[in-house]
Order: C-alpha cells, then sequence, then structure tokens
C-alpha cells in the first residue's frame, strides 16, 4: 500500500497543554532557508521506509526542546499511519543541518515540504519546515544520519 507522505500527517493537533502545533501550506525544498538546526528521524516499516527531517531556525540560548518534540510527535503519527517504527531523533546544527538540507535537495526528488506553526502559550510562535520522503531501503537513510 503506498500513501503520500504528506497526507500522513496531521493538519493540526494540540501539543499536549502547551499550545497547538498546525500545517500553514505546502512548499519544496527551495524555499526552506538556511537552517540552524535539523532533527531527523527514520522510519522503517515493513513495506515502507520514510525519513522525516525537522528543519528550524534557533536563536543563541533558545530552548529547542518543544520544537524537537514536535518532530518526535510528527514521526510517530507518519510511523502508526505507515505502521512502521521511528528512529530516536538525530540532531543536525550550523552547517550539519545545511548539509542535510543540501542532501535532500540532491538526492531526492520526490520530497515532500510541510510548513508548520508551533505556537507555545506564553511563549510565541516556532516556523517548523518538514520534509517527508520515502526511500526503497534503510541503507540510504543511514548515510543521511
Amino acid at each position: 500500500m503506498s500513501l503520500e507522505l504528506s497526507r500522513a500527517l496531521p493538519q493540526s493537533l494540540n501539543f499536549y497543554e502547551m499550545g497547538t502545533l498546525a500545517q500553514s501550506n505546502e512548499g519544496s525544498l527551495d524555499l526552506v532557508p538556511d537552517p540552524d538546526v535539523c532533527v531527523s528521524f527514520f522510519i522503517r516499516g515493513l513495506d515502507q521506509n520514510a525519513s522525516l527531517h525537522v528543519f528550524f531556525e534557533s536563536e543563541q540560548g533558545e530552548d529547542a526542546s518543544a520544537a524537537i518534540e514536535a518532530g518526535n510527535v510528527l514521526a510517530s503519527r507518519l510511523a502508526g499511519r505507515l505502521s512502521a517504527v521511528p528512529s530516536p531523533p538525530a540532531l543536525s546544527t550550523g552547517p550539519t543541518a545545511a548539509a542535510v538540507l543540501g542532501a535532500l535537495s540532491a538526492d531526492h526528488a520526490d520530497a515532500q515540504v510541510l510548513r508548520y506553526v508551533l505556537k507555545l502559550k506564553g511563549v510565541g510562535e516556532k516556523i517548523l519546515d518538514v520534509v517527508v520522503t520515502r526511500s526503497a531501503d534503510s541503507t540510504q537513510e543511514d548515510a543521511h544520519a
């Protein structure tokens, strides 16, 4: 069963008791700005493998844990729809995050990009660019870890 990966992700959800996470629009890889942080998840199933990468900017001294947890929630939802298991998050920062984006641009013409807005009560908003890709096997995914 093939599933368009972006359709497997929620339009919006309550983010625990802290706020909301909602899609704002779809985009393309060339619209993702140079990221400061990338959190990658690799999803392995019996008949489908995928990867989910969450790119965002992080200001110096900012706690990025809510954005990382938002990625974890999205990866878990995607894995559930694929009857698969997500990996623990792999964190990339600075030039390494930009390199992950570059590799996705070069290797995955089928990448799907969704922009989410994470709204946290009393804190504000964080833009998350989520890139999902399908892969034939786990060896491709391991090369980007």
